[in-house]
């Protein structure tokens, strides 16, 4: 058994030295080819490159749908009309390991794009995708970086941002308004851009009532704690719609979008791994006409007003109150879905988050 244990640990670490053979090899070959080309013309196209994760096929699961950055990204940026894009997704890299960075250099070459958006970018000991070499020499070419981070409710996230924002002519904060956990020296050297999911309008509308309460979410990992609130509400007949599946049984984006169109009122739990999170499940049930049914935090508090924009909840007891409450007073929450919907759509929009994105220095 000791044996066995012993040759397991020993391939484990052979596996490891592998990877990081593969990665400083991959880091030469970009290192030597970029300084090989280096000194090629500044850009002067109006074209944006978005770079982001192709597919969304969770584990285990059957179904291959466009990934949530798809949604979020080119649906908003298309309707804002703002801008030309083209996009290169990260599986383009991640199947061509060594080759996908060069070719990602010689796309921007060829189009010349004026701004380089990297949704989900990362940085670990055995991947990097583009590669940082990659990234300093498309800034040696007066091509703006921007990052955007979708979640940054953890502490590990900002102990490797620490090593890495520099890179970035601007670093976007999606899901953090108070941006909590973030290191004060951090802040202080580094000038973050803080905004909020942008959600396409066009595919989250109210449509015919006739759902009187939804959770559409999950509940495992760190989201266990939901269960006790859900488990209550079921327990008293008041939750409609559960949609408290793993990552393999979720709904596809269009089964999503229209559950909240029909649902009367909507819970989002905020609570992430290590902090409070500012959802984009928030802008989705606002702008699809629901009446949002939150979890106390000063997250959601800093960009809407609680009670005139949705009703905050503390306790599961709370929970159930309030959500007989409004259910049984439908003036009133249809009053409180209007007001934010409009707030929402004045304050928030897709449109307004891509402006400040392109306006950014």
């Amino acid at each position: 058994m000791i044996n066995l244990m012993e040759k397991t640990k020993f391939h484990n670490q052979i596996d490891r030295f592998l990877q990081r053979c593969a990665y400083y090899f991959r880091e030469i070959i970009i290192f030597c080819f970029v300084r090989a080309i280096r000194g090629g013309a500044a850009s002067k196209n109006s074209l944006i490159f978005i770079v982001r994760f192709g597919d969304y096929t969770p584990q285990q699961s059957k179904i291959t749908q466009k990934s949530t950055e798809f949604y979020h990204l080119d649906r908003t940026l298309t309707t804002s009309g703002l801008s030309r894009f083209s996009c290169f997704e990260y599986e383009n890299f991640q199947s061509r390991p060594f080759s996908g960075d060069l070719r990602f250099i010689l796309k921007c070459l060829r189009e010349k794009p004026y701004l380089v958006i990297l949704s989900s970018w990362w940085v670990t000991k055995t991947v990097s995708y583009p590669s940082k070499h990659t990234l300093s020499y498309l800034r040696s070419l007066n091509i703006r970086i921007v990052a955007l981070w979708w979640d940054t409710c953890n502490r590990n996230f900002w102990r490797e941002l620490e090593k890495i924002a520099g890179q970035f002519d601007t670093n976007v904060i999606i899901d953090n308004p108070a941006l909590k956990l973030a290191p004060k020296a951090l802040v202080r050297d580094i000038e973050f851009l803080v905004k909020y999911p942008p959600v396409d309008e066009s595919f989250f509308y109210p449509r015919k009532k006739d759902i009187e309460l939804s959770f559409m979410g999950q509940t495992s990992e760190y989201r266990s704690n939901r269960n006790e609130f859900l488990d209550f509400l079921a327990n008293h007949g008041l939750l409609t719609v559960d949609s408290r599946h793993d990552r393999a049984r979720q709904n596809t984006h269009d089964e999503y979008a229209e559950i909240l169109g029909r649902t009367k009122i909507s819970i989002n739990f905020s609570g992430s791994v290590h902090a409070h999170q500012l959802k984009a499940r928030v802008f989705e049930i606002i702008l699809s006409g629901c009446m949002l049914l939150e979890s106390e935090n000063d997250q959601v508090s800093r960009l809407l007003k609680p009670y005139v924009h949705y009703i905050p909840f503390s306790t599961k007891e709370d929970l159930l109150r309030k959500a007989t409450y409004y259910l049984r007073n439908s003036s009133e929450r249809r009053r409180i879905a209007v007001v934010a919907r409009d707030f929402v759509l004045e304050n928030y929009s897709s449109t307004n988050f891509w402006q400040a994105i392109l306006s950014s220095p």
